[in-house]
């Protein structure tokens, strides 16, 4: 599953790389240069990275339930198609 999202992630910006940027752009205000949108695309590609890892402790028996029940809304969110968060007109939690 991860592996699938990393790859849809770099299909994503290959394929369809101006939008991609375009987008990059808007979400980080518009006002980006060259370095800063490679960084920002460069930080996209970690998520699949990251998700990895916190897989690896919630699987752990160590690991509190707390968090391993945090697990599933952190999935849920990225996986989402829908922006559960938004922030544009409505503001936080669509107020």
């Amino acid at each position: 599953m991860l592996n699938a999202l990393d790859n849809q992630l770099r299909l994503l910006a290959q394929d369809y790389y101006p939008k991609f940027r375009e987008n990059i752009k808007e979400r980080a205000g518009g006002h980006v240069n060259e370095e800063q949108l490679g960084a920002l695309k460069e930080f996209i590609f970690l998520m699949p990275i990251t998700l990895k890892q916190l897989s690896i402790y919630w699987n752990r028996k160590d690991t509190p339930a707390e968090a391993k029940r945090v697990s599933g809304f952190i999935i849920t969110y990225i996986y989402h198609p829908r922006d559960l968060l938004p922030e544009g007109k409505n503001n936080l939690f669509g107020y």
